[in-house]
């Protein structure tokens, strides 16, 4: 519950701060950014798995999204958190942090997860793991399916930005087809007609990273944390050749990940390097 508190006082922070900055700047475009997570039951036929990885949905991604949309807490919350007035239009655009999802198994154990025992589907590709291996599932749909949440609930009266979006990839292996899958999503986000105006990846250089310290590695540049020496990986060549394009081309994702070549056009790895020869 101390946690709930201090993301109220986070949230009516940011309604001031608001209404401050339009005080001062009109013009302004001022947000705030939420992190998203998916919560999937290991199975779907099951009720039990469904119920545990719905309440921790709810209460991870929804909870302070509806309260900051509405100024109103989700229920139990809204019974000791005192609704935040002015909340409702105190934002410009939403900002999206999205990295993985966790399949959810019910799990009497575990009341303080809302019973709900979380972890990776074996074989998956996965992120190099960080202390406590949260970083999980490298899985380009979820980033489509926040946007498309995110925009649902919100009545699709805001533009969004992916604020945070990343993978840590000390080998530069996984990443490359990783950011060419998730920009494909968020191309079919626009196509659907979802207003995402902007793509941040996390993040441009190696950085010290909460707890895991050093021990990740999300940077398009590798950094030495003694000397500080920064050396791009084949990834940052990559993601300059995407921005200068303005577009991902058949000839960058032959080049940097040709097996995502049919997840990204539909068309068969060995067919483009025929046409291309």
């Amino acid at each position: 519950m101390r946690a709930m508190r201090v993301l109220r006082n986070m949230l009516q922070a940011h309604v001031e701060a608001f209404y401050a900055i339009r005080g001062i700047q009109p013009q302004a475009e001022i947000g705030n950014c939420l992190h998203y997570r998916l919560f999937d039951p290991a199975s779907p036929i099951s009720p039990l798995d469904r119920g545990a990885a719905g309440l921790q949905d709810t209460f991870f991604n929804w909870a302070m999204l509806r309260a900051g949309e509405t100024g109103h807490f989700t229920f139990p919350f809204n019974l000791l958190l005192a609704p935040i007035s002015h909340a409702a239009g105190a934002r410009d655009f939403h900002g999206i942090n999205y990295y993985t999802r966790d399949m959810v198994r019910f799990d009497p154990r575990k009341p303080t997860e809302m019973f709900g025992r979380r972890f990776t589907l074996p074989g998956t590709v996965r992120n190099d793991p960080g202390m406590d291996n949260n970083f999980g599932e490298i899985y380009p749909l979820g980033l489509y399916r926040v946007l498309k949440a995110v925009y649902q609930r919100t009545r699709g009266n805001k533009p969004l930005y992916i604020t945070e979006n990343g993978f840590s990839d000390a080998l530069d292996d996984r990443r490359p087809r990783a950011i060419l899958e998730h920009l494909a999503m968020v191309h079919r986000a626009i196509n659907d007609g979802i207003p995402v105006r902007g793509y941040l990846y996390w993040t441009l250089a190696d950085n010290f990273e909460w707890t895991e310290g050093w021990g990740v590695r999300f940077g398009l540049i590798e950094l030495d944390p003694l000397t500080q020496e920064r050396t791009p990986r084949s990834s940052a060549s990559m993601f300059g050749e995407i921005c200068r394009a303005n577009a991902i081309t058949e000839r960058i994702v032959e080049r940097y990940a040709p097996d995502a070549m049919e997840n990204i056009f539909g068309v068969p790895q060995d067919a483009v390097r025929q046409l291309s020869v």
